[in-house]
């Protein structure tokens, strides 16, 4: 048996303006009891992402036998570390027709 009705998520306020405005963009928002109360967006879209920058470094390992002379033997390994990472993304952004949307959709969602 069921009763009421189902309140809205934060993943149904994000579904409804992707699906108006027609594609993803950066967002933060808030619900609080199925009532949205709190909403920011960026306008600039980076699509990409970031490649680590990689450099191999031998390190040894004494291996606890001794050579003729008597010092220890080590083994020799490469280890990959990570340096830095490298920006490969685009910048996009929404056009003037998808702020505009934007910002009638939050004037008629949020709660004051």
């Amino acid at each position: 048996m069921e009763f009421g009705s189902l309140q809205k998520t934060d993943n149904d306020f994000i579904s409804e303006i992707k699906e108006l405005v027609g594609r993803d963009f950066p967002m933060t928002i808030s619900v609080v009891n199925g009532k949205l109360i709190y909403f920011s967006y960026n306008t600039e879209i980076k699509i990409g992402g970031t490649t680590p920058i990689e450099v191999e470094e031998d390190y040894q390992v004494p291996t606890g036998e001794l050579d003729e002379n008597e010092l220890p033997i080590y083994d020799t390994f490469k280890n990959t570390i990570v340096t830095g990472y490298e920006e490969d993304y685009s910048v996009e952004h929404l056009t003037p027709e998808q702020i505009e949307i934007i910002n009638t959709w939050a004037e008629q969602n949020i709660e004051q």
